[in-house]
């Protein structure tokens, strides 16, 4: 019954390219991480970047179908409002705090949209998993295990910047306070020494990804 429903969902989707293609443009910038914080507690990371004429309103669902466990992050974006069109960074934490089912292989992450058709009748639907990741949990180092450790200083700064991570960083994206990218970096180093004369003084989202964890801290420019 499950499967059915699945490629019901899927042929949905396909038969509703038009609103693919515009939701891709407004739903973007997808981030997906998996921490096991021990082995009766699992924390999965999503970050979505949503143009600000909508007003979305989160849910999640997390169950088990076959030998993956299925972390669905939904965005309601029905509800629309006249804005200037920048790019809102939303970040998500889902818990499940049980051991992970015996059966269970990899983990599927996904990101889920509710919209209206651009389009008459103007019917609500569901996109789903237009952003997904697969976590083969046979693939899982040991090391991730243990939670990264960064810091950032000083905070608030001024003109320099420092990153101190316990491995190396692959990438350093800075985001303002309207969720716009103003600053990225690949330096494949653990310490990053940063000149940020060229930002303007306020409140900034730093996203730290390393072997596909990703980590955000907010920092302060005067």
């Amino acid at each position: 019954m499950k499967k059915s429903l699945m490629i019901l969902l899927l042929t949905f989707t396909i038969s509703n390219g038009i609103a693919q293609e515009y939701i891709h443009i407004n739903v973007n910038s997808p981030q997906f991480s998996y921490t096991p914080i021990s082995i009766n507690q699992h924390q999965f990371n999503f970050s979505i970047g949503i143009l600000d004429y909508y007003i979305p309103t989160m849910s999640s669902v997390v169950e088990v179908v076959n030998d993956t466990l299925e972390v669905k992050m939904y965005y309601d974006i029905t509800q629309q409002v006249v804005n200037v069109s920048n790019l809102n960074i939303y970040n998500n934490v889902v818990y499940y705090n049980q051991e992970l089912p015996p059966n269970v292989t990899h983990i599927k992450m996904s990101t889920n949209v509710i919209l209206i058709e651009d389009n008459p009748p103007y019917n609500v639907i569901t996109v789903e998993s237009l952003y997904y990741r697969i976590i083969d949990l046979s693939n899982l180092g040991q090391e991730t295990l243990n939670k990264t450790t960064t810091n950032i200083f000083p905070n608030p700064a001024s003109d320099k910047l420092t990153i101190n991570a316990d491995k190396s960083l692959d990438k350093v994206t800075f985001y303002n306070s309207v969720g716009q990218e103003v600053l990225t970096i690949n330096p494949k180093s653990p310490t990053l020494n940063i000149d940020i004369n060229q930002l303007k003084a306020g409140i900034y989202m730093v996203s730290l990804q390393s072997n596909n964890q990703i980590e955000t801290k907010k920092i302060i420019i005067e």
